[in-house]
């Protein structure tokens, strides 16, 4: 095994992909999150109050923040709790793939930084 250094780890560039939405007309094309942007979802889907994270909030923020097209402006996620839930679990699965965590649950379970 070859010995690899950080600053190559840190140039790796995230995984992209594709996912059909018909319920949208057409295909999203998506890609892997890092940590400090699943974070960032955890933190704006969690009540602060009870600390209780909320899985569809988080789902809409995995897909505001993955989405590469159509590209959504930081905060406009929160229009998508206003659609049906399938398509937006469909497309937060396929970041959360992408990214290396297999669920929804693997990402609400995550610890801030």
């Amino acid at each position: 095994m070859t010995p690899f250094t950080l600053s190559q780890i840190l140039e790796t560039p995230l995984a992209q992909g594709e996912v059909e939405v018909p319920e949208w007309g057409g295909t999203v094309k998506v890609r892997a999150i890092t940590s400090a942007e699943l974070s960032r979802a955890r933190r704006e889907a969690t009540n602060p109050r009870t600390k209780d994270v909320d899985s569809i909030t988080l789902a809409c923020a995995i897909v505001g923040i993955g989405c590469v097209e159509p590209e959504f402006m930081p905060g406009q996620y929160k229009a998508l709790l206003n659609v049906p839930f399938g398509p937006i679990e469909r497309v937060s699965n396929a970041i959360l793939d992408l990214t290396g965590l297999s669920e929804l649950g693997e990402a609400e379970a995550g610890t801030d930084e």
